[in-house]
């Protein structure tokens, strides 16, 4: 994923190379793949736009070799502080991603959404091992759920307006409208399959052009697509949300 220039992107190269070789060190014998998601690793997003947040999915053979986040829930995560990144590494075994029942119980992310990112070349890099998306069910077998899409748009948009920190406040802000975004993306046709924000916008635009939706979601869109530029907010946030 190296397809960009300057010091800064030999950095992130050398953060993730980093992050990679303490897993495999730590796991060898258990990992199958490690993917890059998210923002990070968007070769479609511009130069200048923000990222200091790292999500990273390390496919395992067995889950239970790994040391749950927490003894409440069977979810396992590391957390990684590089400088200024900070870098999630979610663990799902090969099994969960075949299975929606088992991969609910290992992850909190939506099912569909994660098969999107492993199973479209374009949604992820992958950073160390195998590619296995042939071995996943079909992508078009399996319906959306809408309900639990809106729900992960709200749960940012919730935690923006309880926030008292102004930059955490709009980065949520920025991330449930770009998960409110997708689910419209989805709603209106249930084949479309991309996660990066540039796709998502694309869509948008594409759905007022066919007088769809309205307007001022896609200029929302591209005033929190600027945020994540560097450029504030035009107007208050709070006549925003």
């Amino acid at each position: 994923y190296m397809n960009a220039n300057g010091t800064s992107i030999r950095k992130k190269c050398g953060i993730t190379y980093s992050i990679v070789q303490d897993l495999v060190e730590r796991f060898s014998e258990n990992i199958i793949s490690i993917y890059g998601i998210g923002s990070f690793f968007d070769r479609k997003l511009p130069d200048d736009w923000i990222k200091n947040d790292i999500d990273m999915i390390c496919i395992v053979k067995s889950i239970e070799k790994i040391p749950k986040l927490q003894d409440w829930t069977d979810v396992r995560r590391l957390d990684y502080k590089k400088g200024s990144y900070t870098a999630n590494v979610f663990f799902n075994s090969f099994e969960g991603l075949k299975h929606k029942e088992a991969y609910e119980k290992e992850s909190w992310a939506n099912y569909k959404w994660a098969l999107l990112d492993f199973e479209i070349p374009q949604n992820s890099v992958i950073l160390y091992g195998k590619l296995f998306f042939d071995e996943l069910p079909e992508l078009d077998s399996i319906p959306y759920d809408y309900e639990d899409l809106l729900r992960r748009a709200f749960y940012h948009l919730d935690t923006c307006f309880r926030s008292k920190n102004v930059e955490e406040s709009m980065n949520k802000f920025t991330k449930g409208v770009f998960k409110f975004a997708f689910l419209i993306c989805a709603y209106f046709d249930e084949f479309f399959k991309f996660t990066s924000i540039f796709d998502i916008t694309s869509k948008i635009n594409e759905l007022v052009k066919d007088e769809k939706i309205d307007t001022y979601l896609y200029e929302i869109i591209l005033t929190c697509a600027k945020y994540r530029r560097g450029i504030q907010f035009s107007e208050k946030l709070s006549i925003k949300r």
